[in-house]
């Protein structure tokens, strides 16, 4: 057989296997040929939810069932609970401490608790501590200057009168002029600045 017969050969066979002469002999088993399909079955096709490949069967585990094994249950009884006496192992350890005393008590020295501590065990301001020292009554003063009320201020258009240690009244100031009374409340530690409210007015 030559070669060129036995490549004749296998394009035919294939030619028959791409292109077969009769399709319906490579056609599957259960389909239906589009060309035979109504309008009606195209209609269903396209509307179906049921999916073309089968269900995924799910592994199934077979469970056992294991009962945990609980303990015996008290027997309550009625008789009262038992109280062990102790006062039989007091007195025998306060005779046994009668009978051996303390090494320092055989020796003439005196216990630790009698030895005389010194009452002052901590210290009674903190003055007392290293490196504390108290403030000078200076800057309680200014501080106090900075926070509490303070003298009252009179002042208009044209004049600015006081300081005054109490309210001021219309006898105190000139007459014929609007005055807006301030109090001093207290001073900016940065700038120096004091601070003023209005507590009153008064017309002269």
């Amino acid at each position: 057989m030559s070669i060129d017969l036995r490549l004749e050969q296998l394009r035919s066979v294939e030619a028959d296997i791409l292109c077969p002469s009769d399709p319906i002999q490579t056609f599957p088993d259960g389909w239906v040929r589009a060309a035979e399909l109504t309008e009606y079955d195209w209609f269903k096709m396209t509307i179906r939810q049921i999916s073309a490949s089968p269900p995924v069967e799910e592994p199934q585990y077979e469970f056992k069932r294991v009962l945990r094994k609980m303990p015996n249950r008290r027997v309550h009884r009625n008789a009262p609970v038992q109280v062990p006496d102790r006062r039989s192992v007091r007195v025998a350890n306060a005779a046994r401490r009668m009978a051996n005393p303390p090494v320092q008590e055989q020796n003439g020295e005196a216990s630790p608790e009698d030895v005389q501590q010194d009452p002052r065990l901590r210290t009674l301001s903190p003055t007392d501590l290293p490196g504390v020292h108290a403030v000078p009554k200076k800057f309680n003063q200014y501080f106090r200057g900075l926070l509490a009320p303070g003298l009252f201020y009179v002042k208009s258009k044209t004049q600015y009168l006081g300081p005054f240690n109490e309210m001021p009244t219309e006898n105190i100031v000139p007459a014929g002029d609007n005055y807006v009374v301030l109090q001093r409340m207290g001073q900016l530690p940065d700038s120096g600045k004091s601070i003023f409210r209005q507590v009153g007015t008064l017309s002269t």
